[in-house]
Parts: structure tokens; C-alpha cells; sequence
């Protein structure tokens, strides 16, 4: 609980030829299509290679590796793979972070569960939205018998005009 990513080591040895494996990890999360990553690694001698994969915190996960059955043919040495497997996690309270233009910082809070994480925040700015203002703002009642709440007070209907130039290519 609290993950969002792993660390894979694979560790192999052993062997006297090149070996190639498939690895393939699956996470079926509810009411979402699973959560796939997958890897072809060679090993031309015995040796370590770790990678990294994003998961789902909470659920369970199923990491399979197959080698090539074309690998290290002539040779009759079995292969020895080991996996260490470290779970990390960082979660953060917003998914979008929005700048208004106010001169008030925003705070964003980071919390890892695990374990003590080394944070590198990077922010990417890749939506500009300019706030509009209405050159004229009327306040009317409406009319209709319809346009009454339940008890019998009016509503009102706010009508805003806008200047837009629209420049043609």
C-alpha cells in the first residue's frame, strides 16, 4: 500500500552462452484495463540489470519471467535468476497543479510511505488560460411563472457581454 513505482534487479548466473528472457509484469486493477509493462533483457554473461516500472499501490501484482527457448541452445548449463524487487512511493495531493496569478504560493504536499525518498520536482507549463472579463453585466428578472423556486421568489438571470477580436488567417 503506497506504491507507485518498483525497482527491479535481475541477477543471473551460472550460464557460458547468451541468454535472453522475457519479463512481464500485470497489474488487473478494478474498473480499469491492467497495468502491463514488459521487457526483453539479453545477458551475454553473468550479471545484474535493474529497471523500473510504475504500479498501483494496494494491488497485487504479477511479475513472470520466461527465457527465449532459442536461447543458449548447445549449451546444457542451467541458468540461476535471482529478483530483488524494492517497492517506492511518493503521493502527492493534487493531480494538476494550477498557477491563477495571485501572489500566493501553492502548496503541494508529498508524502512517501514506505520508505525515505529523494524528491526532484520538475514542473512543465503546458496550458496558458487567460481570465476574460465582460465589458457589460445586466441583472434582470425573468418573466415566466415558470421562473419562480418553490417559494414563490423570483429568479434572476445575470446576462454578461464579452469582447472578443477574432483575427483571421
Amino acid at each position: 500500500l503506497g506504491a507507485s513505482w518498483v525497482e527491479a534487479t535481475m541477477r543471473t548466473s551460472g550460464f557460458d552462452t547468451t541468454r535472453r528472457f522475457f519479463v512481464d509484469a500485470v497489474q488487473i486493477c478494478p474498473l480499469q484495463r491492467p497495468l502491463k509493462w514488459e521487457s526483453v533483457v539479453t545477458f551475454s554473461s553473468p550479471t545484474a540489470k535493474s529497471f523500473a516500472f510504475p504500479v498501483v499501490g494496494g494491488q497485487t501484482m504479477e511479475l513472470a519471467v520466461a527465457q527465449f527457448w532459442s536461447s543458449g541452445i548447445g549449451s546444457h548449463e542451467m541458468t540461476i535468476v535471482d529478483f530483488e524487487i524494492v517497492f517506492h512511493g511518493i503521493s502527492i495531493n493534487k493531480e494538476e497543479i494550477m498557477l491563477d496569478g495571485s501572489d500566493a504560493p501553492v502548496r503541494i504536499d508529498a508524502e512517501a510511505l514506505l520508505a525515505s525518498e529523494r524528491l526532484s520536482p520538475v514542473a512543465i507549463l503546458n496550458k496558458i488560460r487567460v481570465p476574460y472579463r465582460p465589458i457589460d453585466a445586466r441583472l434582470s428578472t425573468l418573466t415566466e411563472n415558470r421562473d419562480k423556486l418553490p417559494s414563490g421568489k423570483q429568479i434572476l438571470a445575470l446576462t454578461l457581454t464579452y469582447k472578443f477580436n477574432w483575427m483571421m488567417q
